[in-house]
């Protein structure tokens, strides 16, 4: 199983003292979207777990977790950076702040091992492809030796989405290749290796790959594993990603993104909040009496057998 923490809240910024617990004590409780009432025990040990993915937008609370855990487990990090400030993401921090953190993480794991997220891409009068340029470019300039590469995606206009941000446009082929042409460019001149996520475009005349965020090449390459072939699941929406376990909720990140799928309301994503024990095995509340708990069977990913061409 490779678990990801996570792509539907930032567990690492606000949920980091439960997370610690929950791996103290071995196993989690996580509910299914669809049906809240099925619950997952997903059990925190070496025979379940083959790899990590953390994914945040501060690994600052976390960090003290993150340096315990690197060693115990394979893991990969993507560290969320963009150009908004609290107009768009009122719950992140700076970009200098952002840099900070990002070097201290870089100390503990090594750069190898950390994706740097500038994502999604959206463009706004104040936000424009020139301010892209400009910002995308300072950050690959502080940040090129402490990265693996970065990895960026245009906004999907979700309903949820439209709603938060009506002034955004959807997008077109011409209107992501200009970007492209912008991205490109820039990462090349700072030594910056730059892919796109869930995107079908081939952009590779202008310097961007064409992968997934998360995929069996990146961990076998980095993290020296031997992943078996799979199909990617759609957990992530993108057909070159592997199948990963997600453990967060929606409607549960205080960050408050006006782009992010996964908080609907920013109102509930507060009340959510209030409801978080950090003792409790549910990251939102407690268990209720028609809870469904089933313990995830343990299902490897890894392959015994070596690969003499990778």
């Amino acid at each position: 199983m490779i678990l990801m923490i996570d792509g539907r809240t930032d567990i690492i910024q606000y949920y980091s003292q439960w997370l610690e617990n929950r791996f103290n004590e071995g196993f989690l409780y996580t509910r299914n979207p669809a049906y809240p009432t099925t619950v997952q025990k997903i059990i925190l040990d070496h025979e379940h777990i083959d790899a990590i993915v953390f994914t945040s937008k501060n690994y600052e609370p976390g960090l003290k977790l993150i340096e315990k855990l690197d060693k115990e487990f394979p893991c990969l990090y993507h560290y969320t950076i963009t150009a908004y400030g609290k107009d768009i993401e009122p719950g992140v921090p700076s970009i200098m702040k952002s840099g900070e953190t990002l070097f201290k993480l870089s100390d503990i794991v090594g750069p190898e091992k950390i994706f740097w997220r500038y994502d999604p891409v959206l463009l706004t009068e104040k936000y424009t492809l020139d301010y892209h340029k400009d910002t995308f470019g300072f950050l690959c300039e502080i940040l090129n030796d402490r990265i693996n590469r970065c990895i960026y995606s245009y906004v999907n206009l979700y309903e949820k989405t439209k709603r938060h941000m009506p002034e955004l446009e959807a997008w077109t082929d011409e209107k992501k290749i200009e970007v492209a042409k912008v991205l490109g460019k820039t990462s090349i001149e700072h030594g910056v290796k730059v892919q796109t996520c869930n995107c079908n475009l081939d952009l590779t005349e202008y310097g961007v790959g064409k992968s997934g965020c998360v995929t069996k090449e990146l961990f076998n390459t980095v993290l020296g594993l031997n992943l078996k072939d799979k199909k990617p699941n759609g957990t992530l929406g993108c057909t070159h990603c592997y199948p990963i376990v997600n453990i967060g909720e929606y409607n549960t990140c205080m960050n408050k993104c006006k782009y992010c799928y996964a908080s609907s309301d920013f109102g509930a994503c507060e009340k959510n909040y209030a409801k978080h024990n950090p003792n409790s095995p549910y990251l939102i509340g407690n268990g209720t009496p028609v809870d469904q708990i089933v313990e995830r069977k343990s299902q490897t990913a890894l392959t015994a057998e070596l690969n003499l061409f990778d």
